[in-house]
């Protein structure tokens, strides 16, 4: 019957209760006119249809949404906001630790490259929040598209906040890197000159044929790390549901698992691409790509033990 395949699709993606309010009414008006109607008359009918079915999923959409973040969620984004303080400061640890203590960089060249990778560090937390914060919502039998839409909102703040400040402050943070060693090495003015000074002499522009190569290599690989790490954001939260039905130690412990499963199959399939598919030299993306796809198994891994848990009990 005409509009019914539009019907079976419509009501896998759309709420019941929205689907009957706003789909079914024009898939009605569509199948009981159909018979007196032109070709183009038709071709306007299924245009309100789809016209339809983007109003509810709007509508769900918008749904969806308050369910994440309204304040009824707090507590839901109070474990997310606990796991994204300990992340920053693990972040800070292994990758500051082993610059503390550098003469050769200095204390005002090492408290400005660290104000310019806090965007970075504080980016590459944040797709981690979708664990705790998708056990939480769960366990209040929230519905796991909510927790994808909070998902999709975080995966949308990780590309725009990446792409407008943290590659930006990250480059800037490498200049003032290379002005600190070129000052420790190089430099011989007395009194010695500011970071800054060094920093924007050594900035030039870009004209050689082979750093315009490489600076090609390295946005290509920018762009499919926050590609990969926004992607990443959907995995960890399908992780967070899975793990909803352990609770206390056996959560801590679950998720301890799920880390070591990461890191098994990430070398796993890493010597896989050194031993078969990837001659040297080896595209660096294909990494990132693997460290996201690996997170996907484990997520998927983990909706499978949920969903054993739930039969069980």
């Amino acid at each position: 019957m005409t509009g019914n395949w539009i019907a079976l699709v419509a009501r896998r993606l759309i709420r019941e209760h929205t689907f009957d309010r706003t789909v079914s009414p024009a898939i009605a008006d569509l199948q009981f006119e159909a018979s007196d109607r032109s070709r183009v008359q038709r071709l306007i009918g299924y245009v309100s249809i789809y016209r339809a079915v983007i109003g509810a999923l709007a509508i769900d959409i918008g749904e969806d949404l308050t369910r994440a973040f309204n304040r009824a969620r707090s507590s839901a984004w109070g474990a997310a906001a606990i796991l994204y303080v300990l992340l920053i400061a693990l972040n800070l640890i292994l990758n500051w630790q082993p610059m503390i203590g550098s003469d050769e960089l200095g204390l005002d060249a090492l408290s400005v490259i660290l104000a310019f990778s806090l965007p970075s560090l504080a980016l590459a937390s944040l797709p981690a929040v979708l664990i705790p914060f998708a056990v939480v919502m769960t366990r209040r039998g929230t519905e796991a598209r909510s927790i994808l839409i909070a998902a999709g909102v975080v995966s949308v703040i990780v590309v725009v906040a990446s792409v407008t400040l943290a590659v930006p402050a990250g480059r800037r943070a490498e200049q003032y890197r290379q002005a600190a060693f070129w000052r420790a090495r190089m430099d011989t003015a007395d009194p010695p000159r500011s970071l800054e000074a060094i920093r924007r002499e050594l900035t030039v522009e870009i004209t050689r044929p082979d750093q315009r190569r490489a600076r090609a290599d390295r946005n290509q690989f920018l762009f499919h790390s926050i590609a990969a790490r926004a992607m990443g954001t959907f995995a960890f939260a399908l992780i967070g549901i899975g793990l909803a039905r352990k609770r206390g130690w056996r959560l801590l412990l679950w998720a301890a698992g799920a880390y070591i499963v990461w890191v098994v199959l990430l070398t796993g399939v890493v010597g896989v691409f050194e031993r078969t598919w990837f001659p040297p030299p080896r595209p660096a993306a294909a990494f990132v790509w693997t460290q996201t796809l690996a997170l996907f198994v484990v997520g998927m891994l983990a909706l499978g033990i949920g969903a054993g848990d739930r039969r069980a009990a």
